[in-house]
């Protein structure tokens, strides 16, 4: 995750045994970026399968779109990887246009 203020945050998502108790790979760095009083400008969650596999662009989840939606929908979401290498990014407002929260705006 990227701050307005150009630091960078991290997290993961820990294999938990019970499936229910797990969280979503960016919910560390939405918490710290809250802690710290800091905007988010981009998003982007990186997977793979093992230390050999190549990357994969994950667009935020539907929890996460929600907490996002939350603190704004300008956030940039990494939607995927171009075939020059570099991350695609749209707005959060782009990748949920019909967003239940717009009738109240």
């Amino acid at each position: 995750m990227l701050l307005e203020n150009g630091d960078i945050l991290t997290s993961i998502s820990p294999d938990f045994p019970n499936a229910a108790s797990s969280v979503c790979m960016e919910l560390g760095s939405y918490i710290q970026a809250a802690t710290l009083d800091q905007k988010m400008t981009h998003t982007l969650c990186l997977v793979r399968e093992n230390e050999n596999d190549s990357l994969t662009v994950l667009t935020p989840c539907g929890i996460c779109q929600e907490r996002l939606n939350f603190l704004g929908n300008t956030t940039q979401c990494g939607i995927g990887i171009l075939q020059n290498g570099e991350i695609q990014y749209i707005s959060l407002a782009d990748l949920q246009p019909f967003h239940w929260n717009r009738v109240y705006q």
